[in-house]
């Protein structure tokens, strides 16, 4: 999914450095005293297992980069009306995720790992 409209208004989502750092940031593992970013293997198993929250993490991250961003209550509204398309828009963001060049390689590895 490249592009979502919320509230009658469309947004880019864009999944570069920026989307990274701020998943990264939402979903960070602490041990020994040292901290991993795993917001895309996180997007990742939370899509595959439906977790709506997760959409909202992706949306919020996507669309940080813009001047004008949906509000949190604006995007969790939008997940809720989904309705019975909800399983459609997990597929559609892992598949922006699997295309993405700077999300690709990040999920091949996670997918592989999880069959493996």
């Amino acid at each position: 999914m490249k592009q979502i409209e919320i509230n009658g208004k469309s947004y880019d989502l864009h999944y570069g450095i920026g989307f990274i750092r701020e998943m990264d940031k939402r979903h960070e593992v602490n041990g020994n005293g040292v901290s991993f970013g795993m917001g895309i293997q996180a997007a990742v198993i939370y899509l595959q297992d439906y977790n709506p929250v997760i959409l909202a993490d992706i949306i919020q991250a996507a669309t940080m980069t813009l001047r004008s961003r949906p509000s949190i209550a604006e995007i969790e509204l939008w997940i809720e009306e989904q309705g019975d398309d909800l399983e459609q828009a997990f597929d559609d963001f892992l598949s922006a995720l699997k295309t993405a060049p700077m999300t690709k390689l990040k999920v091949k590895k996670t997918l592989e790992a999880m069959e493996g």
